[in-house]
């Protein structure tokens, strides 16, 4: 344990942690050992869970939208982790490219969704050089913003608002 109460998981041999264990159930159950025991996978909750993944190969995506593969070295009970040979994958359409980040430090609340990477899926996108996904990336962001003002615009003329646009205060401050 280290100070502050908090503990950290790592791959390391030592702190294995088994996630599955035999009890005494029906003898006739297909999946059971010699003396009878069936075989049952706990599940362990929340951060725990995460042994399993250590030292594999796992996607992350974050709050901001950002979707990070990389190995996962080690985590706590927060869920902040160390992802080590990280590259921010970047999806436009059909396509996407990967931003090398090498080692990436997550802080557990901005994680959304984390999973396994299975690289002998074949994927239905197609991989191209980083520099042509961030034009790509650039381009859709600013068509992006370009439906948004045309959406704040006629909700404007319908005499709306969306949410946060007053500032809480009032009238939005171009009025």
């Amino acid at each position: 344990m280290s100070s502050g109460g908090h503990h950290f998981y790592s791959a390391s041999p030592s702190a294995h942690t088994p996630t599955s264990r035999s009890f005494a159930m029906s003898p006739t159950d297909d999946d059971s050992d010699e003396e009878g025991n069936a075989k049952v996978d706990f599940y362990f909750p929340g951060a725990a869970s995460l042994s399993d993944q250590l030292d594999k190969k796992v996607m992350v995506v974050l709050r901001d939208g950002k979707k990070l593969i990389g190995i996962l070295r080690c985590y706590d009970q927060f869920v902040n982790m160390t992802l080590e040979k990280t590259v921010e994958r970047i999806v436009v359409e059909d396509k996407y490219g990967d931003l090398d980040v090498g080692l990436y430090i997550v802080r557990g609340e901005n994680v959304v969704l984390m999973g396994e990477v299975d690289d002998t899926r074949e994927t239905t996108l197609k991989q191209v050089p980083v520099d042509e996904i961030l034009m790509l990336s650039k381009m859709e962001q600013e068509k992006e913003e370009e439906r948004s003002k045309l959406r704040q615009m006629h909700l404007r003329n319908r005499g709306l608002l969306e949410i946060g646009e007053y500032g809480g205060f009032g009238l939005h401050s171009e009025w």
